[in-house]
């Protein structure tokens, strides 16, 4: 009876460690998973940010496209007034 005691014991002492081996498991999980969940706010707020200057860039290059037009159409019409001038002198 002695001898199913201590192995009883024994095992219960093994069930124990293994017990406090699968909690450290499960905490050390836990904190990758909330690691990997800042990772992934993380990579979606900058994301949103990058997705807002792009946006921004872009207005900027369509209104630059359009300064440009605005400028073409006035040289344009400049040249034409100047050959109108020419013609008529």
């Amino acid at each position: 009876m002695d001898e199913t005691f201590a192995q009883t014991a024994d095992r219960t002492a093994q069930t124990a460690q293994y017990s406090h081996m699968a909690v450290e498991a499960i905490r050390h999980g836990q904190k990758a998973i909330e690691q990997q969940e800042k990772f992934i706010r993380d990579n979606a707020e900058a994301t949103a940010l990058i997705e807002k200057e792009t946006n921004e860039f872009t207005a900027y290059a369509l209104n630059i496209e359009q300064m440009a037009k605005a400028v073409s159409d006035i040289a344009e019409q400049t040249n034409l007034l100047a050959l109108n001038a020419a013609i008529d002198r």
